[in-house]
């Protein structure tokens, strides 16, 4: 009989650390529409939905209730990857949603 060899171990490396820079921003106003104006520079986006469901778009595209991605009040942030074409739009699911946001560089 041959000894029982463990199947080799799979490791899932972590992902390269961002710096976030600057203070995290609040905002209450995204009962409109909102666009952050993201620096040059910035690599990733780390948000994240307070109070109330908070839809947004990547492209530019006006996010509504019923059309975008959605952040779920509550849940722990999100990173957001930049690219150039990037343009980060946010509103409010239903009234009274604040949204945290960090820049990555």
């Amino acid at each position: 009989m041959f000894p029982i060899t463990p199947a080799p171990t799979q490791y899932v490396l972590p992902r390269p650390f961002i710096s976030m820079q600057g203070q995290v921003h609040k905002s209450g106003v995204v009962n409109t529409m909102t666009t952050l104006n993201v620096p040059n520079n910035t690599v990733e986006v780390l948000v994240q939905a307070l109070t109330q469901n908070i839809s947004y778009t990547l492209d530019g595209s006006t996010p509504t209730a019923s059309y975008g991605f959605r952040l779920t009040a509550g849940n722990d942030p999100i990173r957001i990857q930049m690219a150039p074409t990037t343009t980060l739009k946010f509103i409010s699911e239903t009234a009274g949603a604040i949204l945290e946001w960090e820049y990555g560089q």
